[in-house]
């Protein structure tokens, strides 16, 4: 009886940390996939997702912006189960892979999400390569973790020069049935 009591005492951390990871789509924008930040507040009882991956098609110039590749993109915080009901519509798996943080550093993380999606900075200027949902993920996690990601992911890759990068694209396109399909 003694193990079961001790662990019915252990504190809940009020916040909890996860990776959304959304499985490809079927449109042309939808091919790699998606990734947000889940945020789950056990005290309040809410989970928020703070998903990077939004646009605005109505946005002055959006065509010639998207095939110039200058798209400006937006972080939007949505409780998660309007951001889950989105994927499962179109028929998308999305799992969630929660993070080993330290209170403080989900704390931190939460804090500096909330801030990021405020709305003078919730906009930012979308790279294919250098600035997209993953990269937002990745460096607020940095940002958490007191810059101990950044070292470890240094100089891991041969394959980032703007050359290979370029490569990534076209061996999508050549495996997915989409290929030429693209309404612009």
């Amino acid at each position: 009886l003694l193990p079961f009591a001790a662990a019915a005492q252990a504190p809940v951390q009020p916040l909890r940390i996860g990776v959304l990871v959304m499985e490809p789509g079927e449109v042309f924008f939808e091919r790699f996939g998606h990734i947000a930040i889940l945020v789950q507040d056990r005290a309040a009882g809410t989970s928020t997702s703070y998903n990077y991956g939004f646009f605005d098609p109505e946005e002055a110039g959006f065509v010639g912006n998207f095939v110039r590749g200058r798209m400006m993109y937006y972080l939007i915080p949505l409780p998660l189960s309007d951001d889950l009901a989105q994927y499962r519509d179109e028929g998308r798996g999305v799992t969630v892979q929660w993070l080993d943080l330290s209170p403080a550093q989900a704390q931190s993380m939460a804090h500096d999400l909330e801030v990021n999606a405020l709305p003078q900075n919730r906009r930012y200027r979308y790279d294919y390569y250098l600035d997209n949902c993953s990269t937002r993920v990745r460096d607020m996690l940095d940002r958490a973790l007191g810059g101990a990601l950044k070292p470890q992911l240094a100089g891991r890759s041969r394959e980032t020069t703007p050359i290979a990068l370029r490569r990534i694209p076209s061996a999508v396109e050549r495996s997915s049935p989409m290929t030429g399909s693209c309404p612009l």
